[in-house]
C-alpha cells in the first residue's frame, strides 16, 4: 500500500513488483493544476420523514472542468444535530439520520470550498409509526386518523 503525492503538472507510471512471486503491476498517475471550484450535494433539497436515513453524494468540479466523487473526501456538517446528524464514518459517509421536524443546512468541506443543500424534515410519519405499534397490541383495535394538512395523526377506538 502506498500514497503519491503529485508534485508538478505531468503523467508518471508508479509500479510495484513482489521479488518473492515476481509479480508486478503498474498504473499511470495525471497530475495537473486544476483546482477545486465548488461542490454539489445531491440530492438538492430533500424532504424526508423524521426518524429516516437521506444519503448524500458530494461531487466536485475542478478549474479544468473535470469532476470527481468526493463524498468519501468532503468533511461532513450538519447544521442542527439535534435535528438531523451526518456521518463521517467509512462505509456511511454522507448518510443522515433524522431525529425531529425541522430544517438542517447539509454542508460537505474540502479546503475552504463549502456545498450546501437543505434538508427538510417531517414529523407526520413518526406519528403513523408510533400508532401503528400501539394497534399491534394484542385484542385491540384502533382506527387511524391522519391530516397530512395539518400534520396531526390521531386515533379513535372502534
Amino acid at each position: 500500500e502506498g500514497v503519491a503525492t503529485g508534485l508538478t503538472p505531468g503523467l508518471s507510471t508508479i509500479g510495484a513488483a513482489d521479488s518473492l512471486s515476481g509479480v508486478s503491476a503498474s498504473v499511470s498517475l495525471v497530475v495537473t493544476n486544476a483546482s477545486l471550484s465548488s461542490i454539489d450535494i445531491t440530492p438538492a433539497a430533500p424532504t424526508v420523514a423524521q426518524g429516516t436515513s437521506q444519503q448524500f453524494t458530494a461531487r466536485g468540479t475542478y478549474s479544468d472542468g473535470s469532476t470527481q466523487d468526493l463524498t468519501s473526501t468532503v468533511s461532513w456538517l450538519s447544521s442542527d444535530s439535534q435535528l438531523a446528524t451526518i456521518s463521517n464514518s467509512p462505509g456511511a459517509y454522507g448518510l443522515a439520520t433524522t431525529l425531529a421536524p425541522g430544517s438542517v443546512t447539509i454542508s460537505a468541506t474540502l479546503g475552504s470550498v463549502v456545498g450546501s443543500t437543505v434538508l427538510t424534515i417531517s414529523g407526520g410519519v413518526d406519528g403513523i409509526a408510533l400508532l401503528a405499534q400501539r394497534a399491534g397490541q394484542a385484542g385491540q383495535q384502533v382506527r387511524f386518523v391522519f391530516d397530512h394538512e395539518k400534520s396531526h395523526c390521531g386515533e379513535r377506538g372502534l
